[in-house]
Order: C-alpha cells, then structure tokens, then sequence
C-alpha cells in the first residue's frame, strides 16, 4: 500500500525524498573528506617520528644553542633522548657539467644521527659520517632525481657536483620515496651541516631534531628541555620546542572539531527533510481522509491505520536515506581524488546517517499517521 501511494504520487515523493538524499549524502561527504584529510595530515607527521622532538632557535641578539650544548644536555637525559642531530634547511641550485635541475633543489645540512632518526634508506654508497662533519668535507647525498636529471639514471657516486657554485663529492643515492618528481622528496641533496652553515652565510644553528628514547615519555622529555633552554636563556620566547606525538594529538582534536561542526551542519537539512516528510503526510492524510473512513468502516482497526502511514513515511526517508548513502559515497570519492587525499566514509558514519534519516521518519511521520488514526469513520465517510 505504502509503495503503491508514493508511485501514484511520483514527483511529490521524490521532492519529499530530496531533503533526506541531500542530507543523508552532505553528511557522508564531509565525513569522508574530514577523515581523509584528518588521516593524511597525521600520517604526514607520523612519517616524520611520533619519536621525534624539533628545537627551533630564532636567534635573536647573543642567544644561540651550540651543538655541544644540546649534545651535553642529551647525555644528561639519556633516559629519555636516544640521539639530537643540528639540521640546516636552504634551498640551492645544483649543476653537474652544463646540466642543471630546472627549479631550485631542497639542501639539508645535518649529520650521521638524521639516518636513524628519520629512518632514511639509502639505494647506494653511504651517509654522512662524523668524520665529515669535523673536517668540514664538501662530500653529498643525493636524491634520485639529481640522479636522473643530472647524470641520466646512471650510478654518480664519485662524481661531482655544483651546489650553489661550490663543488662537492657524491657518496650515496638516498632511495626512491616520492617517484624522483621535482620538487619531491628525491628533488634533494643532503651535506654536513658544518659546510652547510658556511656555504649558507650563517655560521650558527638554529634548529636540532631529538630523538625520544619512549615516545610515552613526551611530556617529561619535553618539560626538561624547556627548563634546560629556560635555564640557558632565561627567555621562553628565545626557543620553540614542537613535540611530533603532542602536534598530532592537537591537530586530530581540531580537525575531529571541524569535521563535527561540519557535519552538524549538514545534519540540519536532515531536519528540515523531516519536516518536509511530516508535511507531505498530513497533506496525503487530509487527501485520503475518505479512504481512511472506508478502510475503518469495512473493519481495520486504529493500529492498521497508524502502521499504513507510519511505514509509507519510514519507506521515504529510507529511499531517501540509502539514494543519499550512495550518493554521499561516490561524491565524497570524487572530491577525496581531486584533493589527492582517500576520503572513504567508515562503515560507523554510513550507518549513522542511514540510521538518523530511517528514525527521523518515525519520528516525523508518527504525528500525521496518528492524526489518521484516531479520525472517526463517519466522519471521514462524509469528508468531500
């Protein structure tokens, strides 16, 4: 009876279904897109170490860090840092020859520590050493696309190449990581940080990355630094310390935040679907009030009445609510590869907003069909 109403009625059910199906597929979307983007951003930071500890020094004035003050304080805390390495971050020209890389190439500066700390693998020949770092050796690493660019897919090690005009020794190919794209991860090169400060103009440090022997132990490693620096430069403004497991914590709860006012937003045309259900029902039961009185005068009870209505409002928000599921699904795909990001629903939001739209046409459908029920048959019988 139910499907046969909304087929009689075709247009005005599918108006009727439209809030549900915008609402239900918003919610879904924008769920989708949330998580995905949630699921990038911290799988971005995780890549980099939950481990993992960034101490910058702006420099202001006399306030700088040497490397063997941090190294002091890290094996006076051995408990709870594994390693600290300086790190130098530029950008710079690199040439082999004539040829050249057509953009500007990513220059790290750092020492033997940034290998394990980061979890760097090599595809030939070796790291920066200690020994390197002390005798200032102009020797480099290079990423696969200095290799593919500048000496066409062959093996470099031994050669030699301009950075910044300045000529250095290849010893190792770090491996493959983002398909030697330029500007990539591979589009880079890593040199001791000694002969970085100097070829850079800038003969101090200003940042250093620790490692976390426990990334459990976050808080209380942290805590000791900041006293350690506040100790040294008596100014919290002198020193940033950025904890990886502490950022990635603090960027979910923001994003978990916007991700839900989002979809509350979106849940409100749920609303407004529902309304629009309750309305549609009282118009169908003002319409049908004739046939109501015949069906109660022929032997159908209060509940037959109620249950005939109630469900062909359930039949709506629930046609509504799986066209808007599949919808929401393939939209929120869509969107996820133009951001580049896997914007797939879980199953828990898919069977939340099918959920909420199923009960919001019990909930909205109740009234009309016990206004249908409880209309007397004589009544009814003599409606025109």
């Amino acid at each position: 009876m139910a499907i046969k109403s909304i087929v009689a009625n075709k247009v005005r059910s599918v108006l009727t279904m439209l809030g549900t199906i915008i609402g239900v597929a918003s919610v879904i979307a924008l769920m989708a897109i949330g998580q995905g983007t949630t699921n990038t951003i911290t799988d971005t930071i995780s890549s980099a170490g939950t481990d993992i500890v960034t101490l910058m020094i702006p420099g202001r004035g006399d306030k700088t860090l040497k490397p063997e003050e941090i190294e002091g304080f890290v094996m006076e805390n051995e408990a709870y840092f594994s390693a600290v390495v300086p790190v130098v971050s530029s950008s710079a020209v690199v040439k082999n020859g004539n040829k050249n890389t057509e953009g500007t190439t990513s220059l790290t500066g750092t020492g033997t520590a940034y290998q394990s700390i980061r979890d760097i693998e090599l595809e030939s020949g070796r790291y920066i050493t200690d020994i390197d770092v002390l005798e200032k050796k102009r020797n480099v690493v290079v990423g696969t696309y200095i290799k593919n660019e500048l000496f066409g897919g062959e093996n470099p090690i031994g050669q030699t190449v301009k950075i910044n005009g300045e000529p250095f020794h290849v010893v190792g190919v770090l491996e493959e990581t983002n398909d030697s794209k330029e500007g990539g991860a591979d589009d880079a090169v890593v040199i001791p940080y000694s002969v970085a400060a100097r070829i850079l103009g800038n003969a101090r440090i200003s940042t250093y990355t620790l490692q976390l022997t426990d990334e459990n132990l976050n808080e209380i490693a942290v805590a000791r630094l900041e006293n350690f620096l506040y100790e040294k430069f008596s100014d919290d403004s002198a020193y940033r310390v950025t904890d990886n497991a502490a950022l990635i914590e603090s960027l979910n709860d923001a994003l978990d935040t916007m991700v839900g006012m989002l979809a509350g937003i979106a849940a409100i045309s749920l609303l407004v679907a529902g309304i629009g259900i309750m309305n549609i029902m009282l118009v169908s039961v003002t319409e049908r009030t004739r046939e109501i009185g015949i069906r109660k005068a022929i032997g159908a009870k209060r509940k037959n009445i109620l249950l005939q209505f109630l469900v062909e409002a359930i039949m709506i928000s629930s046609l509504g609510g799986i066209i808007g599921m599949l919808l929401g699904i393939g939209l929120g795909s869509a969107m996820g590869s133009l951001m580049g990001i896997e914007a797939m629903p879980d199953v828990g939001t898919i069977v939340l907003a099918f959920g909420f739209s199923m009960g919001m046409g019990v909930f909205f459908g109740f009234y009309p069909a016990n206004k249908a029920s409880k209309l007397n048959p004589i009544d009814a019988l003599k409606f025109e």
